[in-house]
């Protein structure tokens, strides 16, 4: 490869760590939004079914959509 192309191939790999970077900031950030939407609820426990003959029965805010054990939101 000659100098043009490396320096091309360095700028892209600069710039896609640039960006992987900022996926990481913009999870973090929405992790700790949600947290805080659930931290924040007056909960409401509802059932709920999923669809199919032998579907699992959950207990979830029909709020914030967290189950009953605060582990997972439901979306």
């Amino acid at each position: 490869m000659d100098n043009n192309s490396n320096s091309k191939m360095n700028e892209l790999l600069k710039q896609k760590n640039e960006y992987k970077k900022k996926i990481i900031e913009i999870e973090e950030e929405i992790e700790k939004l949600l947290q805080d939407e659930v931290n924040n609820c007056e909960h409401e426990w509802i059932k709920e079914r999923e669809p199919g003959q032998y579907g699992e029965l959950y207990n979830i805010c029909s709020k914030c959509r967290v189950d009953i054990n605060l582990s997972f939101i439901h979306r």
